[in-house]
């Protein structure tokens, strides 16, 4: 880092030059940690983001409050509010590396436990993903669970969600130590390309297409489309308290490419016996339009997780309104609609085509081939014994499936833990 002498609105911290940098926002090792505000003439010093580190130079960590913990290379944290204090401290006698607790840890399962706690990095740098952790969390509960994520603070973000469910805390960390892990998990493999690993047999790779595949790694895939050393969907075993109103729930992205558009339009037109839920953060302005003229229509635009799912479990059915980008093989093949495990782990019967359904051999599911109107006479004429049936069918297919996930999450845990 080069000297220099600063005036009072200038700073260096971690390698970075910060010039009138509104104190909203926090940049920790280049990542921003907090909602973006004005600023100007940002130098960055230090190009080289992922710097390994050695155990000397090892993470401590700082708990801000009951919802945040951050690890940091310097033990600062870098925020517009107050910091709790910090006021005891375990060791680690295999590392010596410190680890800094707060007061009181009645809510941060087991981290008072660090010694003899394995440590799980999950890494994902975008925006995007975060739902698969659910699986992660529900697995490795007897893990420390590092996460490495600078949109902490967004939205998008579903680990707040995994936390309160799984009463388990994560630590946000901005460091990769791969010496300090036991195992790595990448929760969008082609982010790996970035990282240049030193240990790489310590790499879990979640492969979301045919394309990101890489042989050099460890590889997961969320459908048997992929072709990964495991199949695992993201499904958890969680006791949901479901209203079950008439209501049918989509969720995500309404892109021509992944929905089924002219479907949705029926379900809206054709079922007003129903009210229609949409939860997404892109749809075409012309279709929300369209949609809107409808009583039984409702959408809500850009979510958190928690006040999502607790929409999504008034449903009766999730419709997937699925495209063949969803079956189709090929580079772009094998991509998992989040409906999918979101239906499951809150114990929703899924309305599909037969053809996604070839896939998950699900037996709690509606099918129909092309055209939404082949249920007309089942969704309009649907009694309380065939609808607890689909439940009921809903609850053992994710029964089967979290027994299977469970016996391979120990296989690999069992590889990864035992190497050597």
């Amino acid at each position: 880092m080069s000297n220099r002498f600063f005036s009072n609105t200038d700073k260096q911290i971690n390698n970075i030059e910060f010039r009138n940098v509104s104190r909203e926002k926090i940049y920790v090792n280049q990542n921003i940690f907090l909602k973006k505000s004005k600023e100007s003439n940002v130098q960055k010093k230090n190009n080289n983001l992922f710097k390994k580190k050695t155990m000397k130079d090892l993470i401590k960590v700082d708990y801000i409050d009951d919802k945040i913990t951050l690890a940091n290379n310097n033990n600062k944290i870098y925020k517009n509010k107050h910091i709790k204090l910090l006021t005891r401290s375990v060791t680690n006698p295999n590392t010596d590396v410190n680890i800094i607790m707060p007061k009181s840890i009645d809510t941060i399962t087991k981290i008072n436990n660090y010694e003899n706690l394995k440590n799980l990095l999950i890494y994902q740098n975008q925006n995007m993903h975060t739902e698969v952790i659910g699986m992660i969390m529900h697995n490795f509960s007897e893990f420390n669970i590092y996460v490495f994520h600078p949109h902490y603070d967004s939205s998008c973000n579903s680990i707040p969600y995994y936390e309160n469910i799984f009463k388990k805390k994560v630590i946000y960390t901005n460091d990769i130590c791969e010496e300090f892990y036991d195992i790595i998990i990448v929760l969008t493999s082609g982010e790996i390309n970035s990282l240049n690993p030193i240990y790489p047999y310590k790499y879990i790779l979640i492969n979301h297409e045919n394309g990101t595949v890489n042989n050099n790694f460890f590889n997961v895939s969320l459908t048997p489309i992929v072709k990964s050393n495991y199949t695992i969907l993201p499904i958890y075993e969680y006791i949901n308290n479901n209203t079950r109103n008439n209501q049918i729930s989509i969720i995500g992205s309404l892109q021509n490419h992944q929905r089924d558009i002219p479907n949705i339009f029926k379900l809206i037109s054709n079922f007003p016996m129903y009210r229609i839920c949409l939860f997404t953060r892109c749809i075409d302005p012309k279709n929300k339009k369209t949609f809107m003229d409808y009583k039984n229509f409702i959408i809500f635009e850009k979510n958190d997780t928690t006040s999502m799912i607790n929409e999504i479990r008034k449903s009766k059915f999730v419709y997937t309104a699925d495209t063949l980008n969803y079956t189709e093989k090929g580079i772009r093949g094998g991509i998992l609609t989040g409906m999918v495990p979101i239906a499951l782990n809150n114990n929703i019967p899924l309305i599909m085509t037969k053809r996604l359904n070839l896939i998950y051999n699900l037996q709690g599911v509606i099918e129909y081939e092309q055209d939404i109107m082949e249920l007309e006479t089942f969704l309009t004429n649907l009694d309380a014994n065939k609808y607890n049936d689909l439940v009921q069918k809903s609850k053992s297919d994710c029964k089967r499936i979290c027994m299977e996930n469970t016996i391979k999450f120990s296989i690999i845990k069992d590889k990864f833990l035992n190497k050597g």
